[in-house]
């Protein structure tokens, strides 16, 4: 599965997130964009798409862990955890 990021994104730790989660799981796909046209959130926490969602968190650590989780349960065939509440 392939997570998105928006490189404006970065000062609010996506980027941080981002390299945490592949630390662990280095055979996901990352891709970045110059802009995701969500600049509202994109000014106020780190969030990341996977396979369609937008995913946010509070802290880079919050949102490595919830991309992690929705990792963990697809390749387990479990259903995604929801995100949480903000």
């Amino acid at each position: 599965m392939e997570i998105e990021w928006c490189v404006q994104n970065a000062s609010t730790g996506a980027q941080e997130a981002l390299k945490r989660l592949q630390a662990v799981r280095p055979d996901v796909s990352v891709r970045k964009y110059a802009c995701m046209e969500q600049c509202a959130l994109c000014a106020r926490r780190p969030f990341a798409v996977i396979g369609g969602s937008v995913v946010e968190a509070e802290t880079p650590e919050g949102l490595a862990d919830q991309l992690l989780a929705i990792l963990d349960a697809q390749s387990s065939g479990r259903p995604c955890p929801r995100q949480a509440p903000h």
